[in-house]
């Protein structure tokens, strides 16, 4: 499989392609998510979702901060500001979800925009009057700082935060493709030469693996055999710079 030009490459951002191969995994409803809470704080109505963010179990508006004694009964030794390590985040969810903290000082935001963004039973889509939507990788809420819990589906990472896929050629190539379609859909908007062919031949691809993948994860659900770091072959020189996918 061949790597992307290096003008490509150059052209556009590290987090911007990241973004465009977490869309394109997040195309892929088989593919297998932990649940994970993320604190995040609301700067000018807005805030970047985590990049291997996939669906809302929740989002809250944080009025308050534990007293130490809340603190003790998650098991925390202060106030949190960032969510536990990977090995211990289930217990956490568990934990504070049943607390008479959560209850008090947790609000639900009310969702506004496109349901799929949305897991089964989640209560933001009748909440309070405050409200937030999920835009072009960012979170924006109705009202301009402030401080949030993020309860989310997210794709599962390695303890160094490296996004873990199957081992799939089929994969690998689809999301070659859908990166390569996402570069050329950009470049078209402004007008550069043949921009538009290119585009138009990389979303063809890109349709074609996807349903290859789509029927290849479905097939073969993923497991703790068979997954490995993410790592696709030749498209190391697309992506080995990148904090948040290991290549081996």
């Amino acid at each position: 499989m061949g790597a992307l030009p290096n003008p490509l490459l150059e052209e556009f951002e590290q987090f911007e392609i990241m973004q465009w191969i977490t869309a394109g995994v997040n195309l892929l409803p088989e593919i297998d998510t932990t649940e994970q809470i993320k604190y995040l704080e609301i700067i000018d109505g807005k805030v970047k979702l985590p990049t291997n963010f996939k669906k809302v179990y929740g989002v809250f508006k944080v009025d308050r901060e534990p007293t130490q004694e809340e603190c003790t009964d998650l098991g925390l030794e202060a106030p949190v500001t960032e969510y536990p390590e990977d090995s211990k985040i289930e217990i956490y969810v568990k934990i504070l979800l049943d607390t008479p903290y959560f209850q008090e000082a947790y609000i639900p935001l009310k969702y506004v925009g496109d349901l799929s963004f949305l897991c089964t039973g989640c209560p933001n889509i009748n909440s309070c009057s405050e409200e937030f939507t999920i835009r072009d990788n960012y979170l924006y809420t109705s009202f301009e700082s402030g401080a949030i819990c993020l309860h989310y589906a997210g794709l599962q990472c390695n303890s160094e935060g490296d996004i873990i896929l199957p081992d799939s050629q089929v994969l690998s190539e689809y999301l070659q493709k859908y990166v390569l379609k996402k570069a050329y859909e950009v470049k078209m908007y402004s007008k550069e030469e043949n921009s538009l062919n290119l585009y138009q031949l990389y979303r063809t691809e890109a349709d074609i693996l996807f349903r290859r993948a789509r029927g290849e994860m479905f097939a073969h659900r993923t497991n703790a055999d068979s997954v490995r770091t993410a790592a696709f072959g030749s498209y190391l020189n697309l992506l080995a710079r990148y904090n948040n996918v290991t290549f081996r």
